[in-house]
């Protein structure tokens, strides 16, 4: 399993640094680039950065969390506001033309599944890890 992990993630590395280093090569070299497209390298380059900053940063806390050194604070929290939070987050993250759907039957954000809060004492984090990675894989 860790085989694959790390054949994924080598992928997934790989894509935005390619796309940083060959931009980089472009604006560097000597080939006539006009300012609209030197623009647009720039802004493709400050978008892979953050997305393998990103990665990176994901990696590190996976790391965290198998190795037991991430601690969490427990607290209660609304559900609903908690799912709306995210979904708002993600929803700024889309890309021009592409949109985030909402599946669920209430308004965006709303997530009427009667669970209305998470209480700390039946979160069990060794039984979760995998749910946890899903659901982050998923919003990703």
């Amino acid at each position: 399993m860790k085989s694959a992990f790390l054949a994924n993630m080598s992928h997934e590395i790989r894509t935005p640094l390619n796309a940083i280093v060959g931009f980089s090569e472009l604006l560097t070299s000597d080939m006539e680039i006009s300012p609209n497209e030197r623009d647009e390298f720039m802004q493709v380059i400050s978008k892979n950065s953050d997305l393998l900053l990103k990665l990176i940063n994901d990696i590190l806390d996976l790391s965290r969390i198998e190795s037991g050194k991430m601690s969490f604070t427990l607290t209660n929290c609304d559900l609903n506001e908690l799912l709306s939070h995210i979904y708002r987050t993600h929803q700024l993250l889309m890309p021009q033309g592409v949109a985030l759907k909402n599946t669920t039957a209430g308004p965006p954000g709303h997530y009427p599944s009667g669970l209305t809060s998470i209480n700390p004492s039946d979160y069990q984090p060794h039984k979760q890890r995998r749910k946890i990675h899903d659901a982050r894989i998923h919003l990703d």
